[in-house]
């Protein structure tokens, strides 16, 4: 994935740069940075880029004319500005902005934006594919009924005729749409290697130093990824995971019981739980355990 950032501020372009060097984004493989919306017109025009993220104000206009220059519809956009949201709502979306950042921001909060964001473009290009493949594969079959319909004209044969017959008891039957329900996915990198965890799946992630260790349900081996555990804290928050200590992040779902320094989950797996978060901890159990 290639990433271009349109940011005359350096303190930013240093923050952002330093996310991506922490190897939380490692789809990322090429990144160009460049301080004015002319350098970004140029840019979009020379490589095109899978993620462009830009500045609102600069020196020579304003970002969101960046916009019209972008020609690939599998391309996103991520706006960045120190003015209040309120004030640019109308224009991201009208533009089409994909996500919003409001300055300043930590790196933890634009690696979670980045990741959704590479996530969507991957999405996007897959879609594109198969809508060209469904294209060329219909061109063809015009192209054979019309190669037909000249053979049946050229051999003096009548052409073929639609028929409407009565409809059978079986055509009368309602129809049964099938909706495919797929889960939630997590894209990690674990170690060099692409991977999507079904989050119902994950028991809990274990922080060891500079890496993350994913537990999956039914698996004696764990997953391991590098990156702090506040990345996925803030990943994960909405599909019922909590912080229960420092080095452990865990789904409440899949916990059996609770006690006063320890969860315990199937299999006998034993989890501790923070001093200071116990209360917040215990809280969310039994607020789970009502909704069940």
């Amino acid at each position: 994935m290639n990433v271009l950032i349109i940011e005359d501020d350096l303190s930013i372009q240093f923050s952002i740069t330093s996310a991506l060097n922490m190897g939380f984004c490692q789809e990322v493989v090429a990144t160009t940075i460049v301080g004015t919306l002319r350098e970004g017109i140029e840019a979009i025009q020379a490589f095109s880029p899978n993620v462009v993220i830009f500045d609102v104000s600069l020196p020579d206009g304003r970002g969101f004319d960046i916009l019209e220059h972008i020609k690939d519809n599998t391309t996103k956009t991520i706006c960045i500005s120190a003015l209040p949201s309120e004030t640019l709502i109308e224009d991201v979306v009208q533009y089409g902005v994909f996500r919003f950042l409001p300055k300043p921001f930590d790196i933890t909060k634009f690696t979670v934006v980045l990741r959704e964001t590479l996530f969507e473009v991957r999405q996007a290009q897959q879609g594109s594919i198969l809508n060209e493949a469904d294209e060329k594969y219909n061109a063809a079959v015009r192209e054979e009924h019309k190669r037909f319909k000249e053979m049946l004209a050229k051999e003096g044969l009548p052409p073929l005729e639609t028929t409407s017959a009565e409809p059978t008891e079986q055509d009368k039957e309602p129809m049964t749409t099938v909706m495919e329900i797929t889960a939630p996915l997590l894209e990690i990198d674990a170690e060099g290697v692409p991977m999507s965890l079904v989050i119902p799946q994950i028991l809990l992630c274990e922080a060891q130093k500079n890496y993350v260790l994913f537990t999956i349900e039914g698996s004696e081996e764990t997953v391991r990824t590098r990156a702090t555990l506040s990345v996925y804290e803030a990943l994960l928050e909405e599909h019922g995971f909590v912080r229960v200590h420092k080095s452990f992040l865990v789904q409440m779902r899949k916990v059996l019981t609770i006690k006063r320094h320890e969860l315990e989950f199937p299999e006998g797996r034993i989890v501790p739980i923070g001093e200071r978060r116990f209360k917040d901890v215990r809280k969310a159990f039994e607020r789970l355990k009502k909704q069940e």
